[in-house]
């Protein structure tokens, strides 16, 4: 039976977290502690990793995958005060910068598992309406566009560089709406709370009503890419590496790209 536990991480709970994830880890001291590997992943991935774990367990009944999804920037704030994670999966490779930096981590125990596409997305009909609007255009006329919080959220921070760049972001900010996570902006999106949003192309497969009008594989010059950083306690725990290493293979990367996801692994 597939042993994965989920959390959805928000804000309010940072202060809180290391103390939870050190409870739960304490709690499954029954028969070996190390059998439990605690993951920490940007919300985009949810439903990939929980087939992916599904996968792995199904080969490796014993091990217990505890995952935590959140916004990328929270996750990583999360491990540097203390939260004994064996692995995070981020949306962004500056957050896995910052754990290197503090020596959380190796750069040798990273690796970049996949990569993403940025779209600009309406809801229902809009397309068929519209067809020809433009990015401007569409900023101009609505009144309500979701983005991640640029402050913690990969994806809201990818589209601000992207808005920055094109001179929008400054004159159009009163209209953002900003969540914690691209999976609450997606919610927003689905239930009519605003007119567009800045979402991840794996995140708009998921639902046929959502319209995608822009992709934006690269901002800048930089590809959207998922590093997945293995830390100094996660090197320590043998299981933690026998998913890392899973993370990493052809049957992750098939999952990966049927929800939209690019890799080199499939």
């Amino acid at each position: 039976m597939a042993k994965i536990q989920k959390t959805i991480l928000s804000l309010a709970f940072i202060p809180i977290m290391a103390a939870a994830l050190i409870v739960l880890t304490a709690a499954s001291g029954g028969k070996d502690k190390n059998s439990v590997v605690l993951v920490s992943a940007a919300s985009s991935l949810s439903v990939a990793i929980e087939d992916i774990v599904d996968k792995f367990n199904s080969l490796h009944p014993d091990i217990t995958i505890r995952v935590s999804f959140g916004g990328s920037g929270y996750l990583a704030t999360q491990i540097e005060n203390g939260a004994p994670v064996d692995i995070l999966i981020s949306a962004d490779e500056r957050d896995a910068d910052r754990l290197i930096i503090k020596k959380i981590a190796r750069r040798e125990s990273t690796n970049i598992l996949c990569r993403n596409t940025l779209v600009l997305a309406g809801f229902g009909d809009q397309l068929q309406k519209e067809p020809q609007k433009e990015l401007r255009k569409i900023l101009e006329t609505s009144n309500k566009i979701g983005i991640g919080n640029p402050d913690y959220v990969a994806a809201g921070l990818y589209t601000k560089n992207l808005l920055l760049k094109a001179g929008l972001f400054s004159k159009y900010s009163t209209k953002f709406i900003k969540g914690n996570s691209v999976r609450q902006v997606v919610g927003w999106l689905e239930s009519g709370d605003v007119d567009y949003a800045f979402i991840y192309k794996c995140d708009a497969r998921l639902n046929p009503n959502i319209i995608i009008y822009r992709e934006y594989p690269i901002i800048g010059n930089l590809e959207i890419t998922y590093p997945a950083l293995l830390t100094l306690k996660g090197e320590s725990n043998s299981y933690a590496k026998l998913f890392y290493s899973f993370l990493d293979s052809s049957t992750s990367g098939d999952i990966l790209t049927g929800y939209g996801f690019l890799t080199d692994k499939s």
